[in-house]
């Protein structure tokens, strides 16, 4: 068994496009180029980290390069995850300019506030939990296969019932999660970072965006420092049922455990 980790598709367009930073205290641009990406850290073409790494590098004349990964947190007490930006080579003071009057780009995408961070040599690293992003701290208990056809179906006077499939299979997957801590469920029990839990991320996820869904064992500790497509189930949408209700089960008064199912579909 191991963790549920989901990350959520961003959608990147002319309206959230637009990252600003700077080097050696000269503002530079980041354009990044429209496209549905993920918050892995793998370097692959949708991977968001690598996109923002390729345009900061093309934006100005600096000779810094950067390392920008995630990292997953499956301990309750700390965020899901961190994203943090590095200098990889170079000498050039840096700080990314969140609260940049030009700045399109959600800052919260990735745990980071909206305000600018401080200009040195030192890595930024995120506060909060990616609003992309969500690990429970607990293992998940089963996720089980679906198979669904549109059919219907006649019943004739001698009680035979004759039915006929519409269309090809549908894809579903049925997963359980049982003692989930408070921290990552309502952000009632979680003021201070409200983001790493599941009913914020049901919440954005419920409006339509497709979701990949991995079952991750730590690499080190409670850390999750690959994401890699190698380990993901699939990827879903929300069930009509499971997206208009997040509705958690207490376990005792005595405990702030949760257990829920989620009927995901199959993304086309």
């Amino acid at each position: 068994m191991a963790y549920p980790l989901f990350l959520r598709s961003i959608d990147i367009d002319s309206t959230n496009n637009v990252l600003m930073f700077s080097e050696n205290g000269v503002t530079r641009t980041a354009t990044l180029t429209a496209g549905t990406y993920y918050l892995r850290g793998d370097g692959g073409s949708d991977d968001l980290l690598l996109e923002i790494k390729t345009k900061m590098e093309a934006a100005g004349a600096s000779t810094n390069t950067y390392n920008i990964g995630v990292e997953v947190d499956t301990d309750k007490a700390n965020p899901s995850a961190t994203v943090y930006f590095s200098i990889a080579s170079g000498t050039d003071a840096f700080a990314l300019l969140f609260a940049h009057a030009s700045n399109t780009f959600e800052a919260g995408l990735l745990g980071f506030t909206s305000a600018s961070t401080a200009s040195n040599t030192s890595t930024k690293s995120g506060t909060l939990s990616p609003t992309s992003l969500w690990c429970g701290a607990e293992y998940v208990t089963s996720y089980e296969p679906i198979v669904e056809h549109e059919a219907y179906a006649t019943v004739a006077l001698s009680g035979r019932v004759k039915g006929a499939v519409l269309g090809s299979a549908r894809d579903l997957l049925d997963v359980s999660f049982e003692l989930q801590p408070g921290e990552r469920v309502h952000s009632v029990y979680n003021s201070s970072d409200p983001t790493a839990c599941f009913s914020r991320f049901f919440t954005s996820w419920a409006s339509g965006a497709s979701v990949e869904f991995y079952d991750y064992a730590p690499d080190t500790g409670t850390l999750i420092t690959a994401i890699s497509p190698v380990d993901r189930v699939g990827v879903y949408h929300l069930d009509a049922d499971s997206a208009t209700r997040f509705q958690p089960q207490r376990l005792s008064l005595a405990t702030t455990l949760y257990s829920w199912r989620l009927l995901l579909r199959g993304a086309v």
